[in-house]
């Protein structure tokens, strides 16, 4: 048997670039916060802005992307007081993102549904991971998301709630089960609603 050659330094390196190129494409899991509940006020009246009590404010977190998921990843739920409010604290939770995988990281989506025995639902998305919250009323910017990720912000908005008598029976239900239904509706906020999510413009 012939003795085999022993290989060439281009071709060592070569075989070191292609091994040290594979390395690099591996999904390597990065742990890491992400903010779980955003610190947000509603304040909750009818239509002659009179305050509603008692009315239940869910906040759901689920995935937007890569695929909006139907059911919450996590839940946080507020009663308005006599004042109509209904407050969220700030908190994160840990999670595990491979900035390598073929389809890129996950973003989260928060969705707010409010009921009231005697007033139509109100449901659409609050929120989109990386967005900022901005005024319908001015577009001025209300909170950039790092100071919504740190807790540093506290929004505020009104959200006007209407009679059921005359709503259609979609408009009249409680809270949909498939939370990927607000797609439907998008980031525009509901009539009566004084924020919106949008990307923050490049500087």
């Amino acid at each position: 048997m012939r003795p085999q050659r022993p290989l060439s330094p281009s071709t060592l390196l070569g075989l070191a670039t292609l091994l040290l190129g594979s390395l690099a494409c591996l999904p390597i899991p990065i742990p890491g916060d992400a903010l779980d509940t955003p610190q947000i006020t509603f304040t909750l009246q009818d239509e002659e802005g009179a305050p509603i009590q008692g009315a239940s404010v869910m906040l759901h977190r689920t995935v937007r992307y890569p695929h909006f998921k139907g059911e919450a990843e996590s839940s946080a739920q507020a009663s308005s007081d006599a004042g109509g409010r209904a407050s969220f604290a700030h908190s994160v939770y840990r999670r595990t993102q491979m900035p390598l995988m073929m389809h890129g990281v996950s973003t989260d989506v928060w969705v707010v549904c409010a009921t009231h025995p005697s007033y139509a639902r109100r449901f659409f998305i609050l929120l989109v991971e990386g967005e900022q919250l901005v005024s319908v009323e001015d577009a001025g910017v209300v909170a950039s998301w790092p100071e919504l990720f740190e807790g540093r912000a506290s929004p505020a908005a009104t959200l006007t709630m209407l009679p059921r008598s005359g709503l259609s029976a979609k408009e009249d239900g409680a809270c949909p089960d498939d939370l990927s239904s607000s797609r439907a509706i998008g980031n525009e906020p509901e009539t009566g609603f004084g924020l919106r999510s949008e990307y923050a413009p490049r500087e």
